[in-house]
């Protein structure tokens, strides 16, 4: 049980991650 609650931790850290770098490519797409 843990170990699936750390791993869905992670999982969801990569997707805001994600999201991040997506907002920052949307964003320096738009500024050129």
């Amino acid at each position: 049980m843990g170990r699936s609650l750390s791993g869905r931790a992670t999982k969801h850290a990569s997707e805001i991650r994600f999201n991040q770098i997506l907002c920052d490519l949307m964003q320096t797409m738009s500024t050129q």
